[in-house]
């Protein structure tokens, strides 16, 4: 890979951000459709872009005389990675499962778009190469795209938030369950705090005690659901797992056994 790749924006948009963090501000942040970074590898560029549909997705541009080999990229820290039977890549990791699709590979013949066959391989060390399984046109363009991210979101406090498990149902729905400090804690943090992004009907929208559960629940989509606190007086943690996921939110946590809640 090369550590000099030059990053291009392109189409710029009208859009501008501001963002303010408790350690970092930042204002009139341009935005736009597209960011490539050209020649990531010798005669490869990688385009980031919204989909229509507002999915993240990246291409690999190989271009004549750019050779697909030379894409390759190793993850660390995982529980285990391998190619499904679809030709998905899964990602295994402690808190649960991601699966990138299997690169759609095309290349536009005469205005029309002729798919190639390419698939994910994995070795021994967690290095991700793609091949290309059959013949294609070399003195044309060849894009191979992955989609990279369905849908990410951020919800949270000030201080830490500790995932402490993840799981997706049957409907695509994602379940998200961890801890988050409250009151008084070493002098760090506030009291009771009453600003904890709950949704409307929350079973609980105020910290009871130092550290206190939260649950959120996402769409298919990523739009959320639900935001509940869950604590008494103490410390609490979430015990056992029980796929509550798969009971209906009013009967959300009769499924765990908790740590010193009361």
């Amino acid at each position: 890979m090369n550590p000099k790749a030059k990053l291009e924006p392109k189409e710029k948009l009208i859009t501008t951000y501001n963002m303010y963090l408790p350690n970092i501000s930042v204002s009139g942040a341009k935005s736009y459709n597209e960011l490539w970074y050209n020649e990531v590898y010798s005669n490869i560029d990688l385009r980031f872009y919204a989909a229509e549909n507002g999915n993240l997705e990246y291409d690999y541009i190989i271009k004549p005389n750019g050779n697909i080999a030379d894409i390759k990229y190793k993850l660390n820290g995982l529980d285990d990675l391998f190619v499904d039977k679809e030709g998905n890549l899964v990602i295994t990791t402690s808190l649960g499962q991601i699966s990138k699709s299997k690169p759609f590979t095309y290349q536009l013949v005469n205005g029309e778009v002729k798919s190639i066959k390419s698939s994910y391989h994995v070795s021994a060390d967690n290095i991700v190469s793609i091949s290309i399984d059959e013949p294609y046109n070399k003195q044309l363009p060849l894009v191979i795209d992955p989609v990279l991210l369905d849908w990410a979101n951020m919800l949270g406090w000030y201080t830490f938030d500790e995932v402490q498990s993840a799981e997706v149902d049957a409907s695509g729905n994602t379940f998200v369950v961890g801890r988050n400090p409250n009151g008084v804690y070493d002098g760090f943090f506030g009291t009771n705090y009453t600003d904890f992004p709950t949704t409307v009907g929350a079973f609980q929208t105020i910290g009871g005690g130092k550290v206190d559960l939260f649950v959120f629940k996402y769409g298919p989509t990523g739009t959320l659901v639900f935001s509940t606190l869950y604590g008494g007086s103490g410390n609490e943690s979430f015990g056992s797992w029980y796929n509550f996921y798969k009971s209906a939110p009013f009967n959300l946590f009769s499924y765990y056994t908790f740590t010193r809640f009361r």
